[in-house]
């Protein structure tokens, strides 16, 4: 997938399996990335970007949260962990991470 964003608006290839977690903010996505601690800053909406991502390996838990289920590492009732960082699970999504716990388990 390649996405425009970072320094001078450039077009960056970005691998799924690179991807660890995805944030909307208004009008741009800030994409966390395992290659690099800084993330890539992207000038789309959260719904866009969802339509190009395989299902099978994202999940969308809140209105502002996409997330690479491998890297989820732990879940609770309202929040999913990847490593250290806590994610909001939203009332909207709760079912669907449900489904997808009880389905790796």
């Amino acid at each position: 997938m390649y996405l425009t964003g970072g320094i001078h608006y450039s077009q960056v290839k970005v691998m799924f399996d690179d991807i660890i977690s995805i944030e909307g903010l208004r009008d741009y996505i800030k994409v966390n990335l395992k290659s690099s601690k800084k993330p890539l800053i992207v000038r789309t909406s959260l719904k866009a970007i969802e339509g190009g991502l395989p299902q099978n390996k994202f999940i969308r838990i809140h209105k502002s949260w996409l997330v690479a289920t491998s890297e989820i590492t732990a879940v609770r009732k309202n929040s999913i962990f990847i490593k250290e960082m806590e994610l909001p699970v939203g009332e909207t999504f709760r079912e669907t991470v449900d489904k997808l716990i009880r389905k790796q388990l």
